[in-house]
């Protein structure tokens, strides 16, 4: 896991890299809370952009969110093996287990799983 300090760095690259690429995700404002080789944890302030009509968090967000989670892992990943991976994901799946009305957090825990997945993808060609 790597301390503070580099988690501000990593928030602040990520929120350029997001300025440039994909600028929605810039204006919802993440956080990187913990990243290691096995789980990252990214948080999204509940703010009035981010926010619907019941001032609980919108969907887009929440999906942008746990895209950036498992996106970021696996980017990190793809660096390790030194390949460029264009990420797309397949499939998305969402349980909600209340409604998000304050900061919400964002896990991903499959490190082991996606660093397989680069393995299979860099042998497969």
């Amino acid at each position: 896991m790597i301390d503070t300090l580099n988690l501000i760095k990593e928030t602040a690259r990520i929120r350029a890299w997001s300025l440039l690429k994909v600028p929605m995700l810039y204006k919802v404002r993440p956080n990187i809370e913990e990243l290691s080789d096995e789980k990252v944890v990214i948080s999204i302030p509940l703010l009035r952009r981010n926010k619907n009509h019941l001032q609980s968090m919108y969907i887009a967000v929440l999906i942008a969110g746990a895209d950036l989670a498992s996106g970021l892992l696996a980017i990190r990943k793809s660096k390790e093996h030194g390949v460029h991976i264009s990420l797309v994901f397949q499939d998305v799946q969402g349980k909600f287990l209340r409604r998000p009305e304050a900061k919400t957090y964002f896990v991903c825990e499959e490190g082991k799983k996606i660093d397989n997945l680069i393995r299979r993808a860099v042998r497969s060609g």
